[in-house]
């Protein structure tokens, strides 16, 4: 209000003015029809190097009590990574990754950056300057392969090598070089070898005993005295109905010259229940096929007793009557496993890859000679082939090779990690020409693999889409029905299609199961969609009345999000539960929001995503909680004469029997102050050396200041892990570097949403004496305050690909 005078005379009042304080986030979302979410069924992305269309979008909220917001005024963007985690941003700045949105959305185009799952990070911001929490859209961009030919490795007949591997529910998986692997097809086989499903049997597909366009399948289940071939319909990786045919096993035995050798006195039996590795290699007196439309008939290398046999295809369709003893007549192929990645020598013949499952070193080996006569001399000795890489059996205990995944004629490696994570390490070397160079040669792998997908599976899920007549609530995946009491079922648009879930009006609604569906002992994720309606009561909660060992839940005191596990000797309330220090973790009433709840058994970090931002952390030791009893529930929490309802919804929730991943690869980053972001951690002198002091310096890019977060709690670079010094536990404990020990505590250290890097054997955070940047100043161990001297902006964590299940 105000009023002017001259001196004498006063004007009136003017009406009263207001000023309002905006000081909610804003929220951010990106969707895309040319590139789908990662997981869409269904879904036919453009390939890489194609551009695509991404809309980004998000609202603004408005402040608690008051009607007005400060409205939407722009978007920042971008697919780095360590761009993404860049702070103090203005609409005003220049750069095309600023984005004005009007009507709360704007429509970008990216060409994607590389094959495989690929990402999209964006923040936006409000009129009143607040900033979203980052969101991360993952998406998956086909290779472009161009062959024209039939091709080794291909099961479906579109000229590209196809990757089948078993989910964790035993399922066979064709995962294309073109396709999501989320959303890979099962191979149309009626049962494993021993009828208990894939997991554990040894596959193998390469060519087919006759001449065919596609791959057949062979497959030997552990100390089982069959072989079994599954033959190809050629049609999207099917294979025929009818029962898997037995190969025999040769009943001769030769020297790589051909020339007979006792059977017995090299470890050869008259089965293959000895055989601990198969691997279709292709035809070794050369990959250029005899007939057109078609690949040659290919040869099975195998591992008995450990040592390395070749059978060649024989008539008909059944191997040749002789194997040949390829190594010497000892065991130190059991060393090794065998990888079948086709021509990689620049020669006609196949390439065998063999990797030792001690250090992980890839060494080479080929056939020599002529096509007429082969020699097959150079597979004697495992340790003596050319290495051209490494990959570390520990991270990835499953590897393999189906030749060229990406389409530029160069063969790749794919792993599978401890969590059932896919990825692809590509092939460097020189590819064919044509001409000159007539086949591709392969001198090494990229260091940093790309992401395909998952290969978990749901241990329980309810799609929550009704009842049946008697009252349960079916689980799609395990058995564990429900029942449901007092809940309704309407519908909604949930994750993009209209979709029926299930409603509940208090503590008069819930749905459980008859007993313990989680082991919260172990690691597990959570994944399911919730809509609040009012704070309070929960989403999911396990055991019986009194004893409850997990929540999920609308926190009605701070209006968050918070996921919790028991534990009896905490202070105060007895459970661990996710600190929730950022915007994400707010509720949006009336909103559904996608939460996915992990815990890491091994490292006891416990994780609540929100829409697949990170939004709390915290700690639980899998000691701590008692053995999970009692049912899951839905939507009620009880205890003592106290018993709590959600109002609202729930849709679509899935258990895993895994802890999905921290980043979607361990991808080297700096990481930087974010109170103070030209300043970054940094490893002395780049040295490798066990003592090298942790310190702090202007960032610069280099490798000594490139961490890697992994998923077993250890912050590594030069294969090294950041330490606390003597396993000090105390304030001022200094960080060193030193040779990583997978049962140290002092080496566990757990980034957190709240930016803080938590060691938690001492309780204490990564932290820089009183926020010292000067260049040089060793970091320490201090007790946690998330002041500016502990927050860190950490670019590769929480962008790791997070369990949608499909309804």
């Amino acid at each position: 209000m105000a009023r002017t005078s001259d001196g004498t005379l006063t004007s009136a009042n003017t009406d009263m003015c207001f000023f309002r304080v905006d000081r909610t986030p804003p929220t951010a979302a990106v969707t895309s029809t040319d590139f789908p979410a990662s997981g869409t069924i269904g879904a036919h992305p453009k390939r890489v190097g194609e551009e695509g269309t991404f809309t980004l979008t998000g609202t603004d909220p408005a402040p608690a009590a008051e009607a007005r917001t400060s409205g939407l005024a722009c978007a920042r963007w971008t697919t780095d990574p360590v761009e993404a985690a860049a702070t103090g941003w203005k609409c005003t700045d220049p750069g095309p990754g600023i984005t004005k949105l009007t009507g709360g959305e704007a429509t970008i185009t990216i060409k994607p950056p590389r094959w495989g799952t690929n990402f999209v990070y964006l923040q936006t911001q409000d009129n009143a300057g607040n900033v979203s929490q980052p969101f991360v859209y993952s998406y998956y961009a086909p290779s472009d392969p161009s062959g024209t030919v039939p091709v080794f490795g291909d099961l479906t007949g579109d000229m590209n090598a196809d990757i089948l591997l078993p989910d964790t529910a035993g399922a066979l998986r064709v995962i294309g070089g073109g396709s999501d692997p989320a959303a890979a097809p099962k191979a149309g086989i009626s049962s494993a070898p021993g009828s208990n499903g894939w997991n554990g049997i040894q596959i193998s597909h390469r060519g087919s005993l006759g001449y065919k366009t596609v791959d057949d399948l062979f497959a030997h289940a552990p100390a089982g005295r069959d072989l079994s071939l599954y033959r190809n319909d050629g049609i999207a990786g099917r294979f025929d109905s009818r029962a898997a045919e037995t190969v025999l096993k040769p009943t001769a035995c030769l020297t790589p010259s051909r020339l007979p050798i006792p059977c017995g006195g090299s470890g050869y039996g008259p089965d293959w229940s000895n055989v601990t590795q198969i691997a279709a290699f292709g035809n070794h007196a050369g990959d250029s096929s005899t007939k057109p439309n078609s690949v040659p008939r290919t040869s099975l290398l195998f591992v008995e007793k450990g040592r390395l046999w070749l059978a060649a295809a024989g008539d008909p369709d059944q191997l040749e009557a002789g194997a040949v003893l390829l190594s010497d007549n000892d065991t130190r192929w059991d060393s090794y496993e065998l990888i079948t990645p086709g021509r990689a020598q620049g020669t006609d013949f196949p390439t065998l890859w063999a990797r030792s499952k001690s250090d992980g070193t890839v060494r080479v080996f080929t056939v020599k000679g002529t096509a007429q006569a082969p020699d097959l001399t150079g597979f004697t000795d495992p340790a003596a082939g050319t290495v051209v890489g490494k990959i570390d059996p520990t991270t990835y205990p499953r590897i393999g090779s189906e030749g060229d995944l990406t389409g530029d004629g160069i063969p790749d490696l794919w792993a599978v990690d401890a969590n059932r994570q896919l990825v692809a390490f590509n092939g460097i070397g020189t590819r064919a020409d044509g001409g000159s160079v007539p086949h591709p040669t392969v001198t090494g792998f990229e260091s940093t693999p790309v992401t395909l997908g998952n290969l978990n599976m749901p241990k329980a899920q309810w799609p929550l889409t009704g009842q049946k007549d008697d009252g349960t609530t079916p689980s799609t995946v395990g058995k564990f029905p429900a029942t449901a009491t007092g809940v309704t079922w309407p519908t909604a648009t949930i994750g993009g299609r209209g979709t029926t879930y299930a409603a509940f009006n208090g503590p008069s609604s819930a749905i459980s199961t008859p007993g313990v569906v989680i082991d919260t002992r172990k690691s597990f994720t959570i994944s399911t969609a919730a809509m609040a309606t009012t704070a309070g009561g929960v989403v999911l909660s396990q055991g019986p009345k009194g004893s409850t060992s997990l929540l999920l839940f609308p926190n009605h005191r701070s209006n968050t999000w918070e996921f919790a596990l028991a534990n009896p000797n905490a202070a105060g309330w007895p459970y661990d539960t996710t600190v929730q220090t950022n915007s994400a973790a707010g509720i949006t009433f009336n909103t559904w929001t996608q939460l996915t709840a992990v815990y890491d058994h091994t490292t006891g970090q416990m994780r609540l995503y929100v829409n697949g931002t990170l939004a709390g952390t915290g700690h639980h030791n899998a000691s701590a909680g008692p053995a999970p009893t009692g049912p899951l529930t839905l939507g009620r929490f009880e205890e003592g004469d106290a018993s709590s309802g959600l109002t609202g919804g729930i849709s679509n929730p899935a258990v895993y029997s895994y802890a999905a991943s921290v980043t979607a690869t361990e991808v080297a980053s700096p990481i930087s102050l974010t109170a103070a972001t030209g300043h970054c951690l940094d490893n002395d002198g780049n040295s490798a050396d066990d003592g090298n002091r942790i310190q702090i310096a202007g960032c610069n890019g280099t490798d000594a200041q490139k961490f890697q977060v992994r998923d077993d709690g250890t912050i590594r670079t030069h294969e090294a892990c950041l330490n606390a010094s003597a396993a000090g536990t105390a304030n001022t404990t200094p960080i060193e570097l030193r040779a990583c020990d997978g049962s140290a505590p002092s080496q566990k250290f757990l980034p957190r949403a709240d930016g803080t890097i938590y060691n938690p054997v001492s309780g204490r955070c990564l932290d820089l004496g009183n926020a010292d940047t000067t260049p040089g100043r060793q970091l320490w161990l201090w007790d946690c305050s998330a002041s500016a001297a502990q927050r860190w902006s950490v670019p590769a964590l929480g962008t790791a690909p997070l369990p949608v299940p499909v309804p």
